[in-house]
């Protein structure tokens, strides 16, 4: 099993995880995991600004405009309150462009439906960040008890990767922006998709990420999202130690792998993950 036996840990509900491969500058030689159960458990009160890509290639990815259907599930889901809610790659001058966010929840609903018919921007790599941004500090100052945890959630579509060919240095800048800016303003990402650096951000803003291969799985990804951030879904926790030569880990960095949980006799589900190498 990968390495050898290290590499691959039984759940306690007696499912095989194992490492798979890794990604990026950084290439481990072993790894050790382990499986713990985390119980379900009620969390501080929840405020939420949700973004939802409604680019070309998402509209390409998601004909059906399940994404949408997901968003509002997540809303009604969710044991906290909606702050806002704002489209990533809007077709440019239409209502639902930056840097404008619907305030009101009441409205939720109608404009989600409005944007079912979008096929906005063609690449919003160099797109969601600063959106992410925007939303991160419309909920570092909304009004909320002082235990509110405050959350930006992205749902993007499955071929955004963030960092790639078509926005090398520049996507990397505004990704590394985008995770001191979050956490300095107090606010947490999480995360539908699945890319890498979605992973990193919502990892290394103390927030949430789930992975998603098809539009099918967006309803119920959201429903496990919205249970994730309000504490009453119960969970396995996987832990990963990873060794490698010297030079193989750079400060500040991130190493970016696969977890492959068997979900069902011969069905096997990859999970991207992203560990931050701590500065210095």
């Amino acid at each position: 099993c990968g390495w050898g036996p290290a590499d691959c840990a039984t759940g306690p509900d007696g499912a095989t995880v194992r490492i798979g491969n890794f990604s990026g500058n950084f290439a481990p030689r072993r790894g050790t995991l382990t499986i713990a159960s985390v119980a379900g458990a009620a969390a501080a009160p929840l405020l939420a600004g949700t973004l939802v890509d409604v680019g070309a290639r998402a509209a390409a990815w998601d004909a059906r405009g399940r994404r949408f259907q997901a968003v509002g599930t997540f809303q009604r889901s969710l044991g906290g309150a909606p702050l806002a809610l704002g489209a990533i790659g809007a077709p440019a001058g239409s209502a639902s462009s930056p840097p404008g966010f619907t305030t009101e929840p009441a409205a939720f609903d109608a404009v989600l439906a409005s944007w079912a018919g979008l096929s906005g921007a063609s690449n919003v790599d160099a797109i969601v960040y600063p959106e992410i941004r925007a939303m991160a500090r419309l909920a570092a100052v909304a009004p909320a008890a002082p235990e509110t945890r405050r959350y930006v959630v992205a749902l993007v579509d499955r071929s955004f990767y963030g960092v790639d060919d078509s926005c090398p240095g520049a996507c990397r800048r505004s990704l590394d922006e985008t995770i001191a800016t979050v956490r300095a303003s107090g606010v947490r990402v999480a995360a539908l998709g699945y890319s890498d650096q979605l992973a990193d951000l919502a990892v290394r803003t103390g927030g949430a990420f789930v992975a998603i291969d098809e539009a099918g799985q967006l309803e119920s990804a959201a429903r496990g999202l919205a249970r994730i951030l309000d504490g009453t879904l119960s969970r396995q926790r996987a832990t990963v130690d990873l060794e490698g030569a010297a030079g193989t880990f750079v400060a500040g960095g991130t190493v970016y792998g696969l977890l492959e949980a068997e979900v069902g006799p011969g069905q096997v589900e990859s999970v991207p993950f992203a560990l931050p190498i701590p500065p210095g």
